[in-house]
């Protein structure tokens, strides 16, 4: 008759004890859920199954197969390793399908790495996507801001006063070396760095004021 020899571990077991069975049905679907009795801490977890011609022949010859990892002929466990179990059947059986969800391990921490590094690789995207939003965001506040009319006006202002301030300050330096031999343009002097000053303070407001738009 065609059924399912299965493979199934329990946590709440050691790592080298195996349940191996028959069944009809689907034993991911139904037989794991039989299994989860009272008296059973933790649910059972279907490793592998096979679909085979007789299942009734198979589980036989698989049980005499490791008849000496028994350790109570009364109950269907064996103490070998989920592998050993898979390679068991697969010796003792033609098998028309099978189904392998065992993982072992390395592979399991192999995914577990796997998947930390696709989650980075996720984060980092959507930072960088966050990244260039912003900045195209801040590109398109700073064209606006640009193109404020009041910002232009005021910029001119401020380009005019800081043009103005270099040319007299350029005068007083020059006066001021003339006037280190010639005492009369020392009044041309100072009044030239009193107007610098009033320039650098025309310059300061203008630049307040550009920053607070």
């Amino acid at each position: 008759m065609t059924g399912y020899v299965y493979v199934m571990s329990n946590p709440a077991y050691k790592s080298n004890l195996v349940k191996i069975g028959k069944t009809i049905r689907d034993p991911a679907a139904f037989r794991a859920t039989e299994l989860y009795e009272t008296g059973v801490p933790e649910a059972f977890k279907c490793e592998y199954w096979a679909l085979v011609d007789d299942h009734d022949s198979v589980e036989r010859n698989v049980f005499n197969y490791f008849n000496e990892k028994r350790p109570n002929i009364n109950r269907e466990f064996f103490e070998v390793t989920v592998p050993e179990a898979i390679l068991g059947i697969r010796n003792n059986a033609e098998i028309l399908t099978e189904k392998v969800f065992y993982v072992s391990p390395q592979e399991l921490q192999r995914q577990v790495q796997e998947e930390s590094k696709n989650l980075k690789k996720k984060r980092d995207a959507a930072d960088a996507k966050r990244e260039r939003g912003a900045a195209l965001a801040q590109q398109k506040q700073r064209e606006i801001y640009l193109n404020n009319p009041i910002y232009i006006k005021l910029k001119a202002k401020y380009d005019e006063a800081i043009n103005l301030r270099g040319n007299r300050f350029h005068l007083m330096w020059i006066s001021g070396v003339i006037g280190a031999g010639f005492p009369p343009v020392w009044l041309f002097t100072l009044w030239m760095f009193y107007v610098w000053r009033r320039s650098s303070k025309k310059v300061k407001g203008l630049s307040n004021k550009l920053e607070k738009l």
